[in-house]
């Protein structure tokens, strides 16, 4: 420090205090290592660490933080993201996903909402302002990031090899890497800068979407895995995100809805659903999950020709069939956009296999597609949502058709309870076990409104007719 160090050591506490604490993590944490006064005025020093913390981040209530810790834990995240190419990032995976999924539990509302003013939403935003969220997103705002730590999975790992073989063994990389990208909440559609079809995700996502193998009782023919333990198989999750992103985005649908479809991060952490504000309405205690009110359900499939096709190939690729992954497969989707009205009809004690810190709420609700000519029909849906073992929203629907069950719905929130991200997972025939149609599914929540169904549809139904005209007319 030179002659500046007697000078600055004349300085009150009170007056280094508030010079450090403007400092960022990033640079407060080496600070520390100058000399031995910088030291003493650092480490240790529980209220510049709050100073700082409280300046960047949200800060949580009824919640016990270690500030220093949780500083200098943002410190060297912030330093990995800063490293210039994905080379140099790779290796702190593990770090990054602890990381990231810290800062994502640690967030809470500003106060006010996203603002997509800008954008041609259908709607206001329901997705509360985070601190930690708009840090998230500029750190993750590089390329270079993105590809370090968002395209691990075995999707990715398929798109670099090319050649179609046996699945290496998995990895813990393969569902932190998916889950990150998950979370980011904007699905990868192609990886560089490259033009060339290898390094497109849709194909590869449609032939794990579809994998009549992936999809067993023992992960509820949903987006978890197959051990039997409920948890969350994110790389199934990635695959659905993209292969329904795709479409949303080739139909221009998704511009009606950017805080879900080009968003960083928003929404993905429990709470974060801020409902359009309503006179009179009060949140019911006694719907712990946010279940009532009205949701957008999106939805696609394909022709089911082109699903026996991919599962069944004329052609073998070399090895065991019942190892090799299926072909990578460009196919026509067929989409539909619901809105969706529910509401709870009785709560349960968590069962044995449940998770125990919430109820078991059942739901029942009417579903109608906003863009098919039979959108004046409405089907009947009823569910269930419960927390799992490893605490994570898993949402059951059956969707009924002429009294009978038809459809099925097995997925889970992403970013927890009463996340404004919403609801991802898969659609099935009820009779799962045989070959049977399937697809994606994604449903966010619009309205906590209580009015009655018929006039929510009017409403949903002109709004988004009028929405889509203008996004459509605008390219």
């Amino acid at each position: 420090m030179g002659e500046a160090a007697p000078l600055f050591a004349k300085l009150p506490n009170e007056s280094v205090h508030n010079i450090f604490s403007l400092l960022d993590a990033v640079d407060l944490v080496p600070l520390a290592r100058v000399c031995r006064l910088f030291c003493s005025h650092i480490n240790g020093n529980r209220a510049l660490f709050h100073s700082v913390y409280k300046r960047l981040l949200d800060t949580p209530k009824d919640v016990e933080i270690d500030y220093e810790a949780e500083v200098r834990r943002l410190g060297r995240l912030q330093v990995i993201c800063s490293r210039p190419t994905a080379d140099e990032k790779k290796h702190e995976l593990a770090f990054v996903s602890e990381a990231v999924d810290r800062l994502l539990e640690l967030a809470c509302s500003r106060g006010r909402t996203m603002d997509n003013s800008g954008t041609q939403a259908i709607a206001p935003s329901t997705h509360a302002f985070s601190y930690n969220v708009q840090l998230l997103a500029r750190l993750f705002s590089e390329y270079s990031t993105r590809s370090a730590f968002m395209q691990r999975s075995c999707l990715f790992e398929r798109i670099r090899d090319e050649a179609i073989r046996p699945p290496r063994p998995p990895k813990e990389e393969h569902q932190q890497s998916a889950k990150l990208h998950c979370l980011y909440g904007c699905p990868i559609f192609r990886t560089g800068d490259c033009q060339q079809a290898s390094g497109h995700t849709y194909p590869l996502a449609v032939s794990r979407l579809f994998d009549i193998r992936l999809s067993t009782q023992a992960a509820h023919f949903g987006p978890f895995l197959d051990d039997g333990s409920d948890g969350i198989d994110w790389e199934k999750v990635e695959a659905i995100i993209i292969v329904l992103g795709a479409k949303m985005r080739q139909i221009r649908v998704s511009r009606l809805f950017p805080d879900i479809c080009h968003g960083p991060f928003s929404g993905s952490w429990a709470q974060s659903f801020v409902p359009p504000p309503e006179p009179g309405l009060v949140p019911s205690a006694s719907d712990p999950y946010g279940v009532t009110g009205t949701w957008y359900r999106a939805l696609s499939s394909i022709d089911f020709m082109d699903f026996l096709k991919l599962n069944f190939p004329l052609e073998l690729a070399d090895g065991d069939p019942l190892q090799m992954p299926l072909r990578p497969a460009c196919l026509q989707q067929y989409f539909q956009l619901h809105a969706m009205r529910i509401s709870v009809t009785s709560i349960e004690s968590p069962g044995p296999n449940d998770g125990q810190t919430l109820p078991v709420v059942y739901f029942k609700g009417t579903s109608w597609p906003l863009n098919a000519t039979d959108s004046d029909t409405p089907v009947v849906c009823k569910g269930s949502v419960r927390l799992t073992r490893q605490g994570d929203v898993r949402w059951s629907i059956v969707v009924m058709h002429q009294g009978d069950n038809h459809w099925r719905v097995e997925g889970v929130q992403l970013g927890g309870v009463r996340s404004a991200r919403g609801v991802v997972g898969n659609w099935f025939e009820c009779i799962a076990e045989e070959p049977s149609e399937r697809g994606p599914t994604a449903f966010w929540k619009a309205t906590d409104s209580d009015v009655a169904s018929d006039e929510i549809h009017a409403a949903f139904a002109a709004e988004f007719g009028a929405k889509y005209k203008v996004v459509w007319a605008s390219v």
